[in-house]
């Protein structure tokens, strides 16, 4: 704080020319006290000084789009001495770097955080000062104050839904519980079948208890291959989409594998479950971006912008 800094200095100034041309007594008390006034701030404002903690909180997932902050806050026994610190923000998926330098002045700050593109949001406080009283010293403080949010995409629906003509079964496994599904096996009644299984029609033709029994087809392994090393708006729209495709898919039936590039590192997920899809979202929102276009060969591929699916 150089503007305190220069006020003591003017004050102690005005002192000393002020004891030059009076010598009385006042004067001398005056210039002895200004001399003595910031080694006692000094040692008044060292024990806050050293106990001043700062904290930050804020949410662990955030939509896309959507308004939230990170809240620091500072804590000491003592009266609170002035402090400064440095907020670094960094998205490695879309390689953000921002910093912002803060002198609060209330105990409570709240810090919008920028959440127009996916990805996982490192806040870290870094550079703490904290001052003396008067604010003429200053003494470094590092606060491992640091926290992470995780920018979700939402889903978006595709213009052209990937045909699945060239996913030919490669067989049927009967469907676990039973159920309604597109595709039976006929045979003949065994005790514990559900009677609303019961095909009458084929019963009574050929006065045989025949049963339809629930059939799920198996598919050929399915991988989409995804590009993140595309501008910030791109992988967005890729990660959105993805999730459409993954929720189409799984209404068919169909397990498959999501692949893409994390910095420099393959990445995989399957996607057998719907609650699969979640895990799916938290681990493209924790990827880095990709130093290089993630290409693989395929038999069949079908580009659609950023997502190539292929199968295998």
């Amino acid at each position: 704080m150089w503007k305190n800094r220069i006020l003591y200095l003017l004050s102690l100034t005005s002192a000393f020319a002020f004891h030059c041309f009076f010598s009385g007594w006042f004067s001398e008390y005056l210039l002895l006290f200004l001399l003595v006034l910031p080694v006692f701030s000094l040692l008044l404002s060292l024990p806050a000084m050293c106990t001043m903690r700062l904290s930050a909180t804020g949410p662990s997932e955030a939509a896309l789009g959507a308004e939230t902050s990170v809240v620091l806050w500072t804590s000491c026994r003592l009266p609170q001495p002035r402090c400064r610190f440095c907020l670094t923000v960094q998205n490695p998926l879309t390689e953000l770097f921002l910093r912002r330098k803060f002198r609060p002045d209330s105990l409570r700050i709240a810090v919008p955080l920028p959440t127009e593109h996916c990805g996982t949001l490192h806040c870290a406080v870094t550079k703490g000062r904290v001052y003396d009283y008067l604010g003429l010293f200053r003494l470094p403080r590092r606060w491992t104050c640091s926290l992470s949010c995780r920018v979700l995409p939402c889903a978006i629906a595709l213009e052209d839904v990937p045909s699945l003509q060239a996913l030919q079964p490669l067989g049927f496994f009967p469907k676990a519980g039973g159920g309604v599904s597109e595709y039976h096996e006929l045979r003949e009644y065994l005790p514990g079948d559900n009677l609303r299984q019961i095909h009458w029609k084929l019963t009574a033709k050929l006065d045989v208890p025949i049963v339809r029994e629930p059939q799920i087809p198996a598919f050929p392994k399915l991988v989409v291959s995804l590009d993140f090393s595309v501008p910030a708006l791109e992988i967005d729209r890729i990660m959105g989409q993805t999730i459409y495709l993954s929720q189409y898919l799984l209404e068919h039936h169909i397990p498959h594998c999501v692949c893409w590039v994390s910095g420099t590192t393959p990445r995989e997920q399957w996607v057998e479950r719907p609650e699969d899809i979640t895990s799916l979202i938290h681990a493209m929102a924790a990827s880095e971006k990709a130093r290089f276009s993630n290409e693989s060969n395929s038999q069949t591929r079908i580009e659609e912008g950023g997502i190539s699916y292929d199968f295998r």
